[in-house]
């Protein structure tokens, strides 16, 4: 292999398309490989903070929402409860009410039964009079 001048031409010419192909193409598809890097790496940091957020709102929500049911199973067991006892106290006190209103009609049936029973007995003492006066001529 020889070495003459055109050897030595070719090579510097390489070099220096080298050093223009680097200042010129890759400097700048680096410097855009690395901004591009970057951004991505800071959208990903910022969706994985996101992530973590949305999953602690999302856990506290729940949290909310289990309270929330809980209070309102306990309202409506409270209301039921109520509900129950004091249909519970209604119906006695109706109860009691239609008992009290049942002896009275018994007693009044009662005293009204004893009255016929002594107004029927003096009927029939005064028609036995009757009968024995008439009978005996007097």
């Amino acid at each position: 292999m020889e070495f003459n001048a055109t050897f030595l031409v070719s090579a510097i010419s390489f070099i220096v398309f080298v050093f223009i192909m680097n200042a010129i193409l890759y400097k700048p598809v680096i410097k855009i490989m690395e901004e591009r890097e970057a951004f991505l790496k800071a959208n990903f940091d910022e969706a994985e903070t996101a992530r973590s957020s949305t999953g602690k709102i999302v856990e506290k929500k729940q949290a909310e929402l289990a309270v929330a049911r809980a209070d309102a199973m306990s309202t409506v067991t409270e209301g039921t409860a109520k509900f129950k006892a004091k249909n519970k106290s209604e119906t006695e006190e109706f109860e009691k009410a239609q008992k009290s209103r049942v002896e009275e009609e018994k007693n009044a049936l009662n005293n009204e039964a004893n009255n016929s029973e002594g107004e029927l007995n003096k009927g029939s003492a005064e028609i036995s009079k009757i009968i024995v006066d008439k009978v005996l001529g007097v």
